[in-house]
């Protein structure tokens, strides 16, 4: 009789690189966190995966994170998100995560009655994405003159001749579902708006 084959068969070796791979997906999204309450050292999910969900702001994971990392190796006993807006991390601009970025880069959370402003349908004639709540076409948003003035008046920029930066023909929110995105995204948008009005003004001063 011929002696049975010792090694492992092609099955077991698929799975055993498949195990392999799982187990390097599974630790690749954990960290090793020391608690304090206990003294040990804890496995708890990668803060990349859960920081912008408890960020009040909602900003970028990607950016938070690595200013995470320095709230960890610091000496302080504040939340994160206190040592990061207000205590010492406030002062730490990483250079390659500008905090302009932290101040400008947000998720935006709809609410159950605003999804309908941006839910997409395909016009089954013309293969066209149209906006469902109107029919109109999809179009890219644009900051709107209506929402520019009214952040101008509601101090969300400094000045009014910040106006003068806008492109002569910005379209205007023609329809109601334009203005209600407007009004959803001005906020979001007011301060990479701002900016970008400060810095054509300083332009315009040192070309004049």
């Amino acid at each position: 009789a011929t002696a049975a084959a010792t090694g492992p068969t092609p099955d077991q070796v698929r799975i055993a690189a498949l195990e392999k791979k799982l187990k390097k997906v599974m630790l690749s999204s954990q960290e090793r966190v020391i608690w304090p309450a206990i003294g040990q050292e804890v496995l708890g999910l990668a803060p990349r995966l859960w920081i912008e969900v408890l960020d009040p702001r909602h900003r970028y994971a990607t950016l938070l994170y690595d200013y995470w990392r320095r709230w960890e190796i610091s000496d302080t006993r504040d939340h994160f998100f206190n040592w990061l807006d207000t205590g010492m991390g406030s002062l730490i601009d990483l250079p390659h995560v500008p905090r302009r970025l932290l101040d400008e880069w947000q998720v935006v959370y709809l609410r159950r009655e605003q999804q309908d402003l941006f839910r997409v349908l395909i016009d089954p004639e013309t293969g066209r994405f149209v906006w469902e709540l109107d029919g109109t076409p999809v179009t890219m948003p644009a900051p709107l003159q209506r929402s520019f003035s009214r952040a101008v008046d509601n101090g969300e920029f400094p000045q009014k001749e910040h106006a003068d930066c806008l492109p002569a023909d910005l379209p205007l929110a023609t329809t109601p579902r334009e203005r209600e995105v407007a009004d959803v995204l001005m906020p979001v948008l007011g301060k990479s708006c701002r900016r970008d009005c400060l810095l054509a003004s300083a332009r315009k001063k040192t070309e004049a």
